[in-house]
């Protein structure tokens, strides 16, 4: 399971550095551009959102210009993300690569913590009341009982939940830095459609197996 989540979230991360350095640093040469993102942080995204000052060069002033940009570009997918998240398109960008770091750290923070990291886990995008069950499929399993698949169902959804972010970011970087004509841009929009689709369904099929109610 860790080493997954530890993969999805690198990829994000990743093609969030990628564009941020192509965005600031887009005419410096490859090796000079890595030095000039190595101090980049995904939660400035978050922390800087408010930001209101005017010199140009901060480091706020760029996540917060890099982060509207991302939701100019991807402002056809607000309607779908302000009604079933009611985030900006950036933010669910974050919120996707936050969440995949949750299980890892309540397991780190606590004594045998995997119930809580689980918990965590669902309850983020699930939203379940239920009980979540031991993880006997990773510490035994010969011993899996039905009930523990909620771990593959998390880690299914988190990982269509990270395709999704990652097209996003795709699309947005190609938008931003104008390096993709409009047939490519078409193509990454389609596999952001398709992803949602997947998503949904998959969110549905997931609400339906534990009795889940949209209020809950």
């Amino acid at each position: 399971m860790y080493p997954g989540l530890f993969s999805m979230r690198l990829i994000i991360e990743s093609l969030a550095v990628g564009l941020y350095a192509d965005r600031w640093f887009g005419n410096a040469w490859p090796g000079e551009k890595l030095v000039l993102a190595r101090g980049f942080e995904m939660g400035r995204f978050k922390r800087c959102r408010e930001y209101k000052g005017e010199d140009g060069n901060s480091l706020c002033s760029q996540y917060s210009t890099l982060g509207r940009e991302v939701n100019e570009a991807l402002g056809w997918l607000r309607d779908w993300l302000s009604s079933n998240f009611g985030i900006e398109p950036m933010d669910f960008i974050y919120e996707t690569y936050n969440s995949l770091s949750k299980p890892i750290h309540a397991i780190a923070m606590s004594n045998g913590g995997v119930l809580g990291a689980l918990r965590t886990t669902m309850l983020d995008y699930i939203r379940s009341k239920t009980g979540i069950p031991p993880m006997r499929t990773t510490i035994l399993p010969a011993e899996c009982e039905e009930d523990d698949l909620v771990i593959l169902d998390a880690i299914h959804l988190y990982a269509l939940l990270t395709r999704l972010s990652m097209d996003m970011l795709i699309y947005a970087w190609q938008s931003i830095v104008k390096k993709a004509d409009n047939e490519e841009l078409t193509k990454i929009k389609a596999s952001i459609e398709e992803a949602i689709k997947r998503t949904n369904e998959v969110y549905n099929e997931i609400k339906s197996r534990y009795g889940m109610r949209d209020d809950k």
